[in-house]
């Protein structure tokens, strides 16, 4: 029972979303009705927009004037559009508004707000002096009444022809589909596009110099941070090597490491070898950096999707390693 009614609900909302009672409606009101309806529509909306536009209880009671004379010409379009009228003698702009709001919940099945008739009748009967009299929150709070009810009057009149319609229904759809284009399409790159897998992994390294200011652990060197100094720094004078386990195997697109941020001292590492392995123990050969790079100017390395478990950088001669950040593209 309760799929039934959700697949009812859906069906509804997609027949809203492609107007189809909106066009049965205008399909079957004649021309010459429809053309008065949507100069009637033009003109009611211009008195409630200029109604609209006056702003503060002082000048409300103006404002209920103008929302009067464009309720009435809206209900009269509303009436014509319902087949209740016909072009030139039904639903005449001087009628009463309550009989007109009652006649169109019953043609068209929509349900007006429950303060509707009472306030319609108010709003006929009333002044603009007698308004003016009013307390200010009264007033406010029966003009809010007023809006509520043209709110609703308007969603009853739709002056579109059918060739409007099937206008604004192509446009949806296309927005439709260019929308669900551009979710596919973020979310295949989201799968197969390749991230920092590196990102807060373990770090072994042959030896850290106590007198850096980084982490002892080497996890400088995978923290998303470039920093300014350096993030890992190894022993002087050794063949020193940094490592980093991905503690699973991926298939590595890219590695990117930064230099330190010391200008003055970020060749001295050179030459640097860059290799990977699956077990730790055997090591294939990637790159070996022998010309300058920076923060600004990383070291990129190609893998070409190869599969991977451990990148591992190391001096090709005694000296040390200092750098601010390794970065590891891929995906499983």
């Amino acid at each position: 029972m309760l799929n039934r009614s959700l697949l009812n609900d859906a069906r509804n909302a997609f027949d809203r979303f492609l107007l189809r009672e909106a066009e049965t409606i205008a399909a079957r009101v004649p021309e010459a009705i429809a053309a008065r309806v949507v100069e009637l529509h033009a003109v009611a909306v211009r008195h409630l927009a200029a109604g609209e536009g006056l702003t503060g209880w002082e000048m409300t009671p103006s404002a209920l004037l103008l929302q009067r004379e464009g309720l009435q010409i809206l209900a009269k379009a509303a009436r014509l559009q319902s087949a209740d009228g016909d072009a030139n003698g039904a639903g005449s702009a001087d009628e009463s508004l309550p009989p007109a709001f009652a006649a169109l919940a019953r043609v068209t099945g929509a349900v007006p707000p429950p303060h509707a008739v009472e306030t319609m009748t108010s709003l006929m009967a009333g002044a603009s002096l007698e308004w003016a009299a009013l307390a200010p929150d009264e007033l406010m709070a029966f003009r809010l009444r007023v809006d509520e009810c043209v709110r609703w009057l308007r969603g009853v009149v739709d002056p579109r022809t059918p060739r409007r319609i099937r206008f604004v229904r192509s446009m949806r759809i296309a927005a439709a589909l260019v929308a669900t284009a551009l979710v596919l399409g973020w979310g295949v790159t989201s799968l197969l596009s390749s991230k920092n897998i590196a990102l807060h992994r373990p770090v072994s390294t042959s030896g850290v110099w106590p007198l850096s200011p980084s982490s002892k652990d080497g996890s400088g060197a995978v923290n998303g941070i470039v920093e300014s100094t350096h993030g890992v720094h190894t022993v002087p004078g050794t063949f020193a090597w940094i490592r980093v386990d991905l503690q699973e195997s991926f298939r590595v697109s890219s590695v990117k490491i930064y230099n330190r941020g010391e200008e003055s001292f970020q060749d001295e590492g050179l030459p640097l070898i860059l290799e990977t392995s699956q077990d730790g123990i055997i090591y294939k050969l990637v790159e070996t950096k022998t010309t300058h790079f920076s923060q600004s100017s990383p070291w990129q390395a190609s893998l070409d999707g190869a599969r991977v478990r451990y990148v591992r950088i190391r001096n090709a001669r005694p000296t040390y390693i200092a750098l601010s950040e390794i970065e590891i593209y891929g995906r499983r």
